[in-house]
């Protein structure tokens, strides 16, 4: 296949992906190189195992916190509809609330013992309530209050943003580049005004 025909092979298959059509790597390796074809299989592992990364232990624990304090929420909510007395109903939600508080202490102490757990929270502490809607969740929770369905706490490529990135760089290094012009310098010996005899004149 010759560079041209290669180029706007490549050029289709782009489009094609970028369409959301469906473009097979036997396809793909038509046109790509030994190598490129390597590098691109290379990357889907990686991406595939970064998709691995365990939740943290304490995530795990904060996440119990808040399923109890929801409970407790409920349950006053629940004894709101049944008529329960009030100074039962307004304990209920004064356990509920004790339970967000520590709900909301582990996470603060987790965070401060290794920041990087921040990233796996669906929203900033300091707009935390002692609410079931309020309250931070980890991403990727079935919750409907989260607010971050992605699974790991760092961006996530598709194979087919990985096709598209590999049939890019191929397209790349095929396409021929314009040349730099430099701009040529000129020596004069001595200034051209005095070359000319011309210093006493106004231009």
């Amino acid at each position: 296949m010759n560079i041209d025909l290669k180029i706007d092979r490549i050029k289709t298959l782009v489009a094609r992906l970028e369409r959301g059509e469906t473009v097979s790597i036997r396809a793909i390796s038509r046109v790509l190189t030994e190598s490129q074809m390597e590098t691109l299989s290379a990357e889907w592992e990686e991406e595939k195992s970064n998709r691995k990364v365990p939740k943290p232990a304490s995530l795990k624990k904060y996440e119990a916190l808040v399923k109890t304090a929801i409970l407790l929420y409920g349950r006053g909510d629940r004894m709101c509809f049944e008529d329960a007395p009030a100074h039962k109903v307004k304990a209920m939600f004064h356990k509920a609330d004790h339970a967000f508080e520590l709900a909301l202490e582990h996470l603060s102490e987790a965070i401060e013992a290794d920041c990087s757990i921040r990233l796996w929270i669906d929203r900033d502490l300091k707009d935390a309530s002692n609410h079931p809607i309020g309250i931070p969740r980890v991403i990727g929770s079935s919750s409907f209050e989260c607010l971050s369905k992605q699974k790991v706490p760092f961006p996530v490529l598709t194979k087919r943003q990985l096709k598209i990135h590999a049939l890019e760089d191929a397209l790349f290094a095929l396409e021929p580049k314009p040349n730099k012009s430099h701009e040529k310098s000129v020596n004069f010996s001595c200034p051209p005004r005095k070359m000319l005899n011309l210093e006493g004149f106004v231009f």
